[in-house]
């Protein structure tokens, strides 16, 4: 039988159990949340064939934002909102560390981790959880979520870059 222990950061040996899941640390600027026997890597959906050309009402897609430690795709453009009254804001944590973050409302390419917390959140009134990129499990900012509104993702934007696609000719 697995003993359960109250989380603490950071673990003396690099691994807590909660709730029969694990937090791993292993030298990552973030903890990654995962259940046990689960692959480190999500399953990549089926691409397009090199030469497939698309149907000539598709429009050109949007060059996507993505993780700069592996270059996953984790959100686009069209995703950015505003969020009291700005897209880009800049916070420091309860460490002095700082971020600009960008405010997006949906980052597919993320996982988040942990149960969300009101504690020193930056948008009033709105609960917090860690967000990560899903290939790579670098800590790429937060989703924001409350009762009366949609959840929305506020990712630190120097963690973010965007591969441009070469056009079709």
């Amino acid at each position: 039988m697995m003993m359960q222990r109250t989380p603490h950061f950071p673990p003396e040996n690099g691994i807590l159990t909660y709730n029969n899941s694990i937090i791993v640390s292993q030298n990552r600027p973030c903890w990654q949340l995962r259940a046990p026997n689960t692959p480190s890597t999500p399953s990549t959906p089926s691409l397009p064939a090199p030469n497939a050309t698309p149907a000539l009402h598709e429009p050109e897609p949007e060059n996507p934002l993505r993780c700069t430690a592996c270059k996953q795709i984790i959100t686009y453009p069209s995703q950015r909102i505003a969020v009291q009254s700005s897209h880009t804001h800049t916070f420091f944590n309860p460490h002095g560390v700082l971020f600009e973050i960008g405010c997006f409302r949906h980052a597919p390419g993320c996982f988040t981790a942990g149960l969300p917390s009101l504690e020193f959140t930056w948008f009033s009134g709105y609960a917090w959880s860690l967000a990560g990129c899903l290939q790579c499990q670098r800590h790429l900012g937060w989703q924001f979520q409350k009762l009366s509104a949609d959840p929305f993702f506020a990712l630190i934007l120097n963690r973010l870059g965007v591969a441009f696609t070469p056009k079709r000719s």
